[in-house]
């Protein structure tokens, strides 16, 4: 099985996103960024 990798532009320069990825990343106890997880978004606050 192949997999296709497609780059997404979320913007030039995303405002506040390294904060938020830390935040997620504590909240999931993610030891390194060797680890791969699956989140999912849901209401207002993830548009």
């Amino acid at each position: 099985m192949k997999i296709n990798r497609t780059l997404l532009h979320v913007a030039n320069y995303p405002v506040g996103l390294e904060s938020r990825l830390g935040k997620v990343k504590s909240l999931l106890k993610v030891p390194s960024d060797d680890v791969v997880h699956m989140v999912g978004i849901h209401g207002i606050g993830g548009i």
